[in-house]
């Protein structure tokens, strides 16, 4: 029990710590949404490792190296997700009637929101982090049978909203 209780004062008095440190780090990188994002991942990950991380003044270091990662995950995802749409719309068919092309963001995001999280969470994996559906798999705690079926659901529902919304489908 005292174990248990040792590593949660470590983690309260690391958190107490450098909150406010990682958090104005992360503002200066992404925006304020992401950045609180990037520093509950950071913590997150600290929680997990907490063998890992040095006593004293050097965890801000480490703490900062994982924070550093957060911030890289989540601009290659925006880059990923923002070619993913340049992708859809080279695919898009102007109107007819000279009316302005789809906003294909808003319909993109408006079928995402129709997903489930797992839904989203496996599209993600797969499509935006690149994983293989080995990796996914061990990420979402599931095998790669029942990822690949996941994903090949997801991608199912995501389609028939995007149809649904007035998008002719995924590339």
């Amino acid at each position: 029990m005292t174990d248990e209780h040792d590593h949660d004062a470590r983690f309260t008095r690391l958190y107490s710590a450098y909150y406010g440190t990682l958090l104005a780090y992360a503002r200066r990188q992404v925006d304020q949404g992401m950045a609180e994002d990037v520093v509950q991942k950071t913590f997150e990950i600290a929680w997990r490792r907490l063998d890992e991380v040095p006593a004293g003044e050097s965890a801000l270091p480490w703490l900062y190296c994982q924070a550093r990662g957060e911030v890289a995950n989540r601009r290659r995802w925006h880059r990923r997700f923002a070619e993913f749409l340049r992708r859809l719309e080279a695919q898009a068919t102007p109107p007819g009637n000279g009316s302005a092309p789809p906003d294909l963001d808003g319909i993109f995001e408006a079928a995402r929101a129709c997903l489930s999280a797992a839904d989203r969470e496996a599209l993600q994996l797969r499509y935006w982090e690149e994983l293989t559906i080995e990796e996914a798999a061990v990420i979402a705690g599931c095998t790669p049978n029942a990822m690949a079926v996941r994903v090949h659901r997801a991608r199912v529902r995501l389609e028939h909203h995007l149809l649904r919304l007035g998008y002719g489908g995924l590339p």
